[in-house]
């Protein structure tokens, strides 16, 4: 009898499965190639150049296969227009294209100084130091003056001290931006 009300306990088992993550999706291209494409009619570039004008869907299909060659849609206008060319060697085209454009962007470097309110001269002067440090090497630098509490309702005197900080700095400096924000004021800055 004992082993019928243990039994109750016993027929519960508990099964742990690994919780596994989803693999990432394939990223989707945003170019349509041959059957992908469900336009009636595209404009077709062959891969010289030359135009050859509107085509139905299956004629451009045809002159595609006929010269070996893929149908890429490159616009999705209402006659899109669809070129003839290796779906491989557009890929590598535009995926080089993407990469010499982020080579050609303007990184810059940005550092942050920040002082207070109740910062004195000497605090001020080793900041300065520092900023003129980071203007040395070429990058922007972000100057915070923070206000806690009721130092906020002294916003005047937070600029004021803003002024004598950005006096100290010998560097010659140029204003990017400065404005207030919800911690207290902010100015950016880099070499003149």
């Amino acid at each position: 009898m004992q082993n019928d009300e243990n039994s109750d306990g016993d027929n519960c088992k508990i099964i742990s499965t690994p919780i596994y993550r989803q693999p990432p999706k394939p990223q989707q291209s945003k170019f349509k190639s041959n059957d992908q494409i469900t336009a009636a009619s595209v404009r077709v570039i062959d891969e010289e150049g030359t135009n050859h004008g509107v085509l139905s869907i299956e004629q451009a299909k045809a002159l595609a296969k006929e010269r070996h060659l893929d149908l890429v849609q490159l616009t999705f206008d209402e006659i899109p227009v669809a070129r003839l060319i290796s779906f491989g060697k557009f890929k590598y085209q535009q995926e080089k294209l993407k990469r010499q454009h982020q080579s050609k962007e303007k990184k810059v470097d940005s550092k942050a100084v920040r002082i207070t309110l109740v910062s004195q001269l000497h605090d001020l002067e080793t900041r300065a130091r520092q900023a003129e440090l980071f203007l040395e090497q070429a990058q922007h630098v972000q100057i915070d003056l923070v206000l806690r509490g009721r130092q906020k309702a002294h916003v005047p005197l937070a600029r004021e001290k803003m002024k004598q900080f950005l006096t100290l700095i010998k560097t010659p400096i140029k204003i990017i931006r400065e404005g207030q924000v919800p911690r207290g004021l902010q100015t950016f800055i880099t070499k003149a």
